[in-house]
């Protein structure tokens, strides 16, 4: 019970700097609600797996994650924090520590100093408590009284790997352009799946894109490409293995992708359907068209945060262009390309244990 108030004591003197008076600030209002939304909603989840003797439901926890991203992000695009001028990343990360305490009654190992009775310490990080005992001693002529304070150090930091699949779900804004109608602004919905696998000192991870959608907002051009060709948009690479631990930075590997097209460019029948480049299937302008087209997409992660032992979050950027070499009835032909609205995204990514189909990846978002 003493671990449990202090970890509630240490996030509210974090988040919200010992409850004193603030300046006005929709920013710092809606970053504090949403790590409050975030530490309820994950134990909530974790309590429901602890009474049923089973795992938490992993879908939900990232559920949890997305909302917390997309809701600090959010309030952070207000642009008048006073308080809340730590990044997403690492409230999060301090969030996840606290709930990591909370849900497993992590028992504190301890280390003691002895300061001037006037002086007690409370340091506003991750996972640094200090309570202050007092011991009084009388005698028939003369009292004495002494204050120690003892600072108590729970780590939550520890070595982990990158091993299993993680997925995650991105949705943000940006511009698609194709032939017939130019660039649009669009709404753009990606699932990704990699999985990690470590032999010796070398990590091995697959990445797959399991749903690319896009459309404009005017619904001039609606694109949900077919799994039959998102199980082409896979690529391999490998890294060092890292010496990992919660609340650090994580390195990911950059991928690249390029289907429908060979290195000088030229159309490649890679869905081996006999027309040019992969048949991509839309709504153009209310009508079907079949695009005959080529997918180059780059993706990599600027920056990369463990914020648990199972989840990573950071901003990511995807790129994509490509050719269209013809299609059905239209024989379109032309540049593509889906730019998104920022340079960066936010991103979620939580660990399933072993290799996850992606069948059931896809039934999380």
């Amino acid at each position: 019970m003493r671990a449990s108030f202090a970890v509630g004591g240490l996030l509210i003197l974090s988040l919200a700097l010992d409850g004193a008076a603030q300046a006005q600030s929709s920013c710092d209002a809606g970053v504090t609600k949403a790590v409050a939304k975030k530490v309820s909603a994950k134990l909530k989840v974790i309590a429901r797996g602890q009474q049923k003797g089973q795992p938490p439901n992993a879908k939900k926890l990232a559920k949890a994650e997305t909302k917390f991203a997309d809701g600090c992000t959010k309030a952070k695009s207000k642009n008048d924090c006073q308080v809340q001028t730590s990044s997403c990343a690492a409230l999060e990360a301090t969030a996840d520590a606290a709930i990591d305490v909370l849900s497993s009654g992590t028992t504190p190992t301890t280390t003691s100093s002895t300061t001037p009775p006037s002086t007690t310490s409370s340091t506003p990080v991750m996972t640094t408590f200090s309570t202050t005992t007092s011991t009084t001693s009388t005698t028939a002529m003369t009292t004495s009284s002494t204050t120690t304070t003892t600072t108590t150090t729970t780590s939550t930091t520890m070595p982990t790997d990158l091993n299993g699949t993680f997925a995650s779900h991105v949705t943000t804004t940006g511009t698609v352009s194709v032939p017939l109608i130019g660039g649009k602004a669009a709404n753009i919905d990606i699932v990704l799946r990699i999985f990690n696998s470590t032999s010796g000192g070398t990590v091995t991870s697959h990445l797959e894109f399991r749903r690319v959608n896009t459309a404009t907002t005017d619904v001039s051009l609606v694109v949900n490409i077919p799994t039959s060709i998102t199980a082409l948009l896979v690529n391999d690479q490998t890294s060092p293995v890292q010496n990992l631990t919660v609340g650090g930075p994580v390195s990911l590997p950059s991928f690249n992708i390029t289907v429908g097209q060979d290195a000088a460019g030229n159309s490649a029948d890679t869905d081996h359907d006999g027309n040019p480049g992969v048949s991509i299937p839309t709504q153009l302008q209310g009508s079907n068209e079949t695009m005959f087209s080529s997918l180059v997409i780059g993706l990599s992660f600027p920056s990369a945060t463990l914020t648990d032992a199972n989840t990573i979050s950071g901003q990511l950027t995807v790129t994509t262009t490509g050719k269209v070499f013809g299609g059905t009835p239209l024989n379109l032909t032309g540049n593509l390309s889906v730019v998104t609205g920022t340079p960066t995204v936010a991103f979620t990514s939580t660990r399933l244990t072993g290799n996850v189909p992606c069948s059931q990846v896809l039934t999380m978002f």
